[in-house]
Order: structure tokens, then sequence, then C-alpha cells
């Protein structure tokens, strides 16, 4: 990723309309995008996909950016838009697809270890690939609200669904991933459970 004053007479460049500047500004930040946009696609295919639209957003838009903040910070919140954007799109004309696989969950008292052993048996890709398989509904409130730190008021408001089917989802989210954790020898003590 460019240096931060490169990346600022990148923008400039962008905002005169130079085509090689974009190019530069595509390939600085598609890493960075790819991996957020990850967290809320179904696959590869899709996470490119997101980022292209993304992308192109940013593009349209790179006039509105006034250096007051982080061109990423910027970025990322475009990115999530547009995969909010998506997820609602594919939620309105699809919703079997939707609700395909997601599964009732009951918390048991014997699915607990420490927080320590779960660190430590458990890298962040192996996390993340364990909320990869979520299904849809699920693995866009897990992610926007324990890694991208949304609220469940903001949550709804961006899904368009209300603060309890949020909460729902959330809690679902975990009951799966404590069910796939258990399964793989490792188990959650409840404090750590307690997102919602």
């Amino acid at each position: 990723m460019p240096e931060q004053k490169e990346i600022i007479d990148i923008i400039k460049d962008c905002q005169q309309g130079k085509e090689s500047a974009y190019e530069k500004l595509y390939r600085g930040h598609f890493g960075f995008l790819y991996s957020i946009a990850l967290r809320y696609a179904k696959d590869g295919e899709e996470a490119k996909d997101l980022v292209q639209q993304a992308f192109m957003r940013i593009c349209k838009s790179i006039d509105r950016f006034d250096f007051d903040g982080s061109f990423k910070a910027w970025a990322k919140k475009i990115l999530t838009n547009e995969a909010i954007n998506y997820f609602k799109r594919i939620n309105q004309s699809n919703k079997s697809a939707y609700f395909e696989n997601m599964v009732d969950f009951e918390y048991h008292e014997d699915m607990q270890v420490s927080e320590e052993i779960v660190l430590a048996k458990l890298s962040y890709d192996d996390l993340m690939a364990m909320v990869f398989e979520l299904p849809p509904a699920y693995k866009t409130v897990f992610t926007m609200y324990v890694i991208d730190g949304y609220k469940h008021q903001e949550i709804s408001e961006m899904l368009s669904i209300t603060v309890s089917t949020s909460k729902s989802n959330l809690s679902r989210a975990k009951g799966i991933l404590i069910n796939k954790l258990t399964k793989a020898g490792i188990g959650l003590k409840k404090k750590l459970v307690r997102y919602a």
C-alpha cells in the first residue's frame, strides 16, 4: 500500500481525472479492500465483484474525498455499504437461499473452556474460515457486529431488519460457531459468547 504522502498525490491526480492514478489507487488498495470483502462474500469471486463495485463507487465519488480523514477508512465504508446493498438485493430477490442452512441453536453449559485455550488453539484464519461458512444472514450480522464494530441499531438500519432480528442472527451465528469449535475440541466460556 502506498505511503501517506504518495496516496494523497494519487488521490489528487484521480480528482484531476488522470487514469494512471486510478490504476495506482486500485492496485495499492485491492488487497485491503478484498480482505474486507471476504468477510461479507460467500466466496473469493463474490469478494472480487464487491471490490470492483466499491472501486467504481470510489472513482465516482473521489471528488468528495476531502482529506480530513483516512482514505482507507473512507474506502472501507464504501466497500461495506456496497456489501450491505448487495446483501439486501440478494435477500429481497431470493429469500429461500438467504434462509437456507439456518439452524436452531441451543447453548449448553458443557460448552465452556477458557478464553486462553480458545485463543491458543485457534488462529484468526481458522476463525474466519468458520465465519465464512455461516449462512449469509448470520455471517453478515456477525461480521458487522463482532469484526467491524457496528451496533445492533446501526445494523438494523443498514440491513433494513429489526434490532431483534440483528440480535437473533448474531446469537445464532455464535451458536453455530460454538458448535463448530466444540466439534473441533475447543469450547467457549460464557463471557466470550456474550456479544449481544
